[in-house]
């Protein structure tokens, strides 16, 4: 039901259900869905009509959600934080170990925390903005080999695009023609803060054509 003023998770978490299990995408017909703490099991594929089909959070938790799956991905999208309190979670999208996330042609904007976090991760990340996070716009922590290419980071709190390991060890990310830019410091300290693009410990990381 889009543009409806009720709250859309039970029904949207239904048809990602219905749909992953079938192996067919689930298209979102332009508009703006009220939805909160989306779980996106292993197989889910959501496409939208890109800058028209919006999934604004309520608050209180995540806006979507995946953990241990193989394929998660999102095809033109705009989840949208609203700048509402996320109850603790580390991002407005927040996925964790899921071999390979497609995220294209999206946009992730207005998060109280981070835009997205990925967390043992592998896949691609392309043609999406990331906006208006109170945090970073981009956090990856044991990634594998991702591919972060051709987004746009911007008006983001604290950092743009972060790619940790938590001991030293290969990454493999390829950080490539992303635009990043009016990243602020708003945490302050001496360096942990204010980064367009930072590594830490991660090996074999390819860092090309940014801007």
């Amino acid at each position: 039901m889009p543009d409806s003023t009720a709250d859309q998770t039970v029904g949207i978490q239904r048809a990602i259900e219905e749909t992953r299990i079938t192996g067919t995408p689930l298209f979102l017909p332009p508009g703006r869905y009220l939805v909160r703490g989306l779980q996106l099991g292993s197989g889910t594929r959501i496409v939208g009509v890109a800058g028209a089909t919006v999934l604004a959070g309520l608050g209180d938790s995540a806006l979507a959600m995946a953990r241990d799956a193989r394929t998660v991905a999102l095809e033109g999208l705009v989840f949208d934080g609203v700048a509402r309190e996320l109850g603790g979670a580390q991002a407005l999208l927040d996925l964790a170990d899921v071999d390979t996330v497609g995220i294209t042609d999206c946009a992730i904007e207005n998060s109280w925390a981070d835009g997205l976090y990925l967390n043992g991760c592998g896949g691609r990340v392309s043609g999406t903005s990331i906006s208006g996070a109170l945090g970073a716009g981009m956090f990856t922590l044991d990634g594998r080999d991702l591919d972060i290419s051709g987004n746009h980071v911007f008006d983001c709190g604290d950092n743009g695009i972060i790619v940790w390991q938590s001991e030293k060890r290969r990454d493999g990310a390829l950080i490539a023609n992303n635009r990043i830019e009016r990243i602020h410091n708003r945490s302050g300290g001496d360096g942990p803060y204010g980064n367009g693009i930072a590594v830490f410990r991660g090996g074999n990381v390819t860092i090309t054509g940014n801007h």
